[in-house]
């Protein structure tokens, strides 16, 4: 094997390693792994004969180039992200909120059908009069 296969399989594993430990999402990863592998492309054109030990050694383990990466980005990051967790927090609480009402709104309709209560008005222009003043006739039976 060459040196420059030798050189690469030494980026491959240090930039896969940096993918591991580096957690990002969307376009911050890759700008994230596109600045590493770029330094790394840089680095490896200068000394030849490197290695992943050597790699470690000049940039420092993937965990510290990380946070120092993190710590350059971290005040844009941080104010994105909240704004994203307070708008997608509001989303939420509305949607339980009208979620609730709705339920809330369904079992009272549905306790207030099941005991058959139901009002209807009917208006009327004239009161309502019985056909005649004497009271119905009430018939007794006898058994002797």
């Amino acid at each position: 094997m060459g040196e420059s296969t030798l050189r690469q399989k030494a980026i491959y594993k240090y930039i896969r390693k940096a993918k591991q430990v580096y957690h990002g999402k969307g376009p911050v990863r890759k700008q994230f792994i596109s600045d590493l592998s770029d330094a790394l492309t840089c680095y490896s054109e200068t000394h030849p004969d490197c290695s992943y030990e050597d790699l470690v050694e000049e940039f420092g383990s993937p965990d510290e180039i990380r946070a120092s990466f993190l710590s350059l980005y971290s005040s844009d990051l941080k104010k994105r992200n909240i704004r994203l967790y307070r708008i997608f927090f509001i989303c939420c609480l509305i949607a339980a909120l009208l979620a609730l009402a709705f339920t809330v709104s369904y079992v009272i309709n549905s306790y207030q059908h099941s005991k058959g209560y139901y009002i209807e008005y009917i208006e009327d222009d004239e009161p309502f009069t019985p056909a005649s003043d004497e009271p119905a006739p009430v018939q007794q039976y006898t058994f002797d």
